[in-house]
């Protein structure tokens, strides 16, 4: 399966599209109500997406291409929240990434701009810009699926 983003809407074929005038966004921000305080840190996110983007068991046949992926904010709010991976979380995923922005991402634990849980995917021309974290990775982090 691929997904481009990048479209304004009269192109024939896919070469025709452009991710860069034409954003596609896919933001956490699910009321646009988010504000930010200073440059690092955006108030009014517990109603935002924990994710903005999970693929679990995504095979590496799959591409996301062209997108803006924006303010997700992984976060524990009950106990089975995962505080990793605000814009995307993989698990056991190898997906491609490509000319995507990652920007603007929270994780308390890690991982604000992608978090890797098992999996190898690839990222290819993609920018990882203002995500933060009190932990770990604040654009990326990768770690190996625990033991069952």
């Amino acid at each position: 399966m691929t997904i481009l983003g990048g479209f304004a809407g009269g192109e024939r074929t896919r070469a025709e599209r452009d991710p860069v005038v034409n954003l596609a966004i896919l933001s956490g921000d699910l009321n646009a109500d988010d504000v930010p305080i200073d440059n690092q840190l955006w108030m009014n996110t517990t109603d935002s997406a924990l994710h903005v983007v999970r693929g679990d068991a995504v095979s590496a046949s799959a591409v996301l291409d062209g997108f803006t992926i924006r303010r997700g904010s992984a976060e524990l709010r009950t106990e089975t929240d995962d505080d990793t991976g605000g814009n995307m979380l993989l698990v056991d995923a190898s997906p491609v990434i490509a000319r995507c922005v990652l920007r603007d991402g929270f994780a308390s634990e890690g991982g604000a701009g992608v978090a890797i849980v098992g999996g190898a995917p690839s990222f290819v021309d993609c920018l990882f810009q203002d995500n933060r974290t009190w932990n770990y990775g604040a654009g990326a982090m990768a770690r190996r699926r625990a033991a069952l």
